[in-house]
C-alpha cells in the first residue's frame, strides 16, 4: 500500500505523490474454491497502526469489510495485529468473492493518523478462478 501521510494523503492525491513514504504494505491471498479473498496489512517499521483511525477494504464504494467487521471465524473478519505494546498490522477475510477483476481500496492508519492506502482510484486486481490440472494416474 503506497503510503499518503499527511492532511492531503490518499483521498486527495491518490497516492502518487513520489516524495511520500511509504507506511504500509499489503499482501493478498485469493481460495478461489471457497471464495475467499484474505488481506493482510503490515505497517512499514517505524509506524504502528493507529486502532481510532479507518482500517477497510473497499470495492468502489462499498465497504466490503473494516475494523467493525469483528472476529467471529467467518467472513467478513477483521482483526489487529499486536507486536508488545504496537499494533503493527490487521488481516482481514472477505466471502463471496467470485473470480474476475475488482478495483480494490486499501486503508490503514498509521502513526500520527497519517493515511495510507492506495487512493480513491484504488487498485486493479484479479482473481483467478479455481482451473485444476488433470492427473492420470497409471
Amino acid at each position: 500500500m503506497y503510503g499518503c501521510p499527511g492532511s492531503n494523503g490518499g483521498n486527495t492525491t491518490g497516492c502518487n505523490d513520489t516524495s511520500k513514504t511509504p507506511t504500509s504494505e499489503y499482501f493478498l491471498r485469493y481460495n478461489c474454491g471457497a471464495q475467499i479473498l484474505y488481506v493482510l496489512v503490515l505497517a512499514i517499521p517505524s509506524n504502528v497502526i493507529n486502532t481510532s483511525g479507518d482500517q477497510y477494504v473497499k470495492n468502489g464504494t462499498t465497504i466490503l469489510v473494516d475494523k467493525t467487521s469483528g472476529n467471529n471465524g467467518t467472513p467478513p473478519d477483521f482483526q489487529y495485529i499486536v507486536s508488545g505494546s504496537n499494533t503493527t498490522g490487521w488481516e482481514a477475510s472477505i466471502g463471496g468473492l467470485a473470480p474476475g477483476n475488482y478495483t480494490l481500496r486499501f486503508e490503514a492508519h498509521v502513526t500520527g493518523n497519517n493515511t495510507s492506502g492506495t487512493g480513491p482510484g484504488g487498485t486493479s486486481v484479479i482473481l483467478d478462478p479455481c482451473n485444476p490440472t488433470a492427473v492420470t494416474v497409471n
